[in-house]
């Protein structure tokens, strides 16, 4: 007989250790879990912030428990992801870990011979550890010819994701998905194609931003988890996009929306050029209209509009006064957010983790210089 089944004990399954987690409180290691939302609204964006951050231990704002590398299969939008890191390590202050792996191109998923060199090419690059997260970019690019609307070959595909799971020792994996032109059953948008596909994940996480077609920095995101096999369904975690000037222009990315960097994204370039300057020459101190406009190199209305959204933004605050009375002040976020963009660590490999599950970075720093 070639077919071989191993029953237990349901009283064995009290031995096994409880479950671990990828994001703390948002995604379990070791799943399957879809990503789906219209076109433009920041999937990319949104996924490769959590394949950056998995190995620092860090992700969406909370701790990863189970980090480790990462593998991002980009079928969709691999001409963008340079000037996308660059933006994420701007804003973070860090450099993508050494540990985070890309390949370019777009995997027949549900095919054997696809899945192997998948394999094979990340042991290539990261020979002796297994990946705790592979991102799918995106279900169609990866599907291979067959018809995403039909169960069978959704189930393919499924099949595939879970072999990859299978044979690069147990990670997650997380598909980027686009809506369909449909709605479920609570009168929500829904994953395209086949519902095999959200019958089959264990988690299914809906992703939603402004109505206009593109994203733009400042702009608020919201994840949703629409399904959730095990355990209570989180509550929406809020992002922010924020944007960097990097070679060749400027790029956005994702953070979380509480994190100091988030206030930073919602200020132009240039205005966070001025908020730097200005933080540099009077640090926190309360300080004179006509000072801060002296350290910021601006004039006249620039200064009054980089005030306005500086305030607005909480990186500066007044003490409430007019004329000569009124004083102004960078905020600690502003420092906080300043100190991450301006300076990133010389790294080797991701950084150990702290007791509490936060990154311990080197000491030495060095100058950071379509979803």
């Amino acid at each position: 007989m070639g077919v071989r089944f191993k029953a237990i004990r349901f009283a064995d399954l009290r031995d096994r250790p409880p479950r671990a987690w990828l994001v703390d409180g948002l995604i379990p290691a070791g799943i399957l879990a879809v990503l789906f939302s219209e076109s433009g609204k920041g999937k990319t964006f949104t996924a490769l912030g959590l394949a950056c951050g998995v190995p620092y231990g860090w992700a969406w704002g909370r701790t990863v428990p189970t980090r480790g590398p990462t593998l991002y299969l980009a079928g969709e939008g691999a001409g963008g992801l340079k000037s996308r890191t660059d933006a994420w390590e701007a804003v973070n202050g860090r450099p993508v870990p050494p540990d985070a792996v890309l390949i370019h191109d777009a995997p027949d998923i549900g095919h054997p011979e696809h899945q192997a060199e998948v394999v094979r090419a990340f042991r290539e690059v990261v020979p002796d550890a297994d990946p705790a997260l592979v991102v799918v970019d995106t279900l169609d690019r990866c599907f291979g010819e067959g018809d995403e609307n039909r169960a069978q070959d959704m189930r393919r595909f499924v099949r595939g994701c879970d072999a990859l799971r299978e044979t690069l020792g147990g990670p997650a994996v997380l598909v980027l998905h686009h809506v369909g032109h449909g709605q479920s059953s609570s009168g929500e948008p829904r994953e395209r194609g086949s519902s095999g596909l959200r019958a089959a994940v264990d988690r299914s996480i809906r992703l939603d931003g402004p109505k206009r077609p593109n994203l733009m920095p400042g702009d608020r995101l919201a994840l949703t988890f629409v399904k959730v096999k095990d355990g209570r369904i989180p509550p929406p975690v809020s992002l922010t996009v924020a944007e960097a000037d990097v070679p060749g222009g400027t790029s956005l990315t994702v953070v979380p929306a509480d994190d100091p960097a988030a206030k930073l994204a919602r200020l132009t370039p240039d205005r966070r050029e001025a908020l730097a300057k200005v933080a540099d020459t009077l640090g926190v101190e309360p300080s004179r209209r006509v000072d801060v406009e002296r350290a910021s190199g601006l004039t006249g209305g620039s200064v009054d509009g980089f005030v306005i959204a500086a305030l607005a933004a909480g990186l500066m605050v007044d003490n409430g006064e007019t004329g000569h009375g009124r004083r102004l002040a960078v905020t600690p976020d502003a420092i906080a957010a300043l100190s991450s963009a301006e300076n990133a660590p010389e790294s080797s490999g991701s950084p150990e983790p702290d007791r509490a599950g936060s990154p311990v970075l080197p000491d030495t720093v060095v100058s950071a210089g379509d979803s």
